[in-house]
């Protein structure tokens, strides 16, 4: 998602449910160079054991929302 952060104005997700109460931290876009992730972004973060799925929408710079998609642990 980093790399294509330039069409992307916000995510929201949540754990557990659909709720969509938390967002991620999404770095600026650098129109010089739109795909680079920046060297101190975070990619990706850990949860716990007892997390079974996670539930996400993505808000693109137009205003349109992505369906919500829920991802289950295998």
């Amino acid at each position: 998602m980093l790399s294509y952060r330039c069409a992307i104005k916000e995510v929201h997700y949540s754990l557990n449910g659909a709720a969509l109460d938390k967002s991620l931290e999404i770095p600026p876009c650098d129109k010089k160079d739109p795909y680079a992730i920046p060297y101190d972004a975070k990619s990706y973060f850990k949860v716990a054991d007892s997390v079974k799925s996670m539930s996400v929408q993505v808000t693109y710079t137009d205003g349109t929302k992505s369906p919500v998609r829920e991802y289950k642990r295998q």
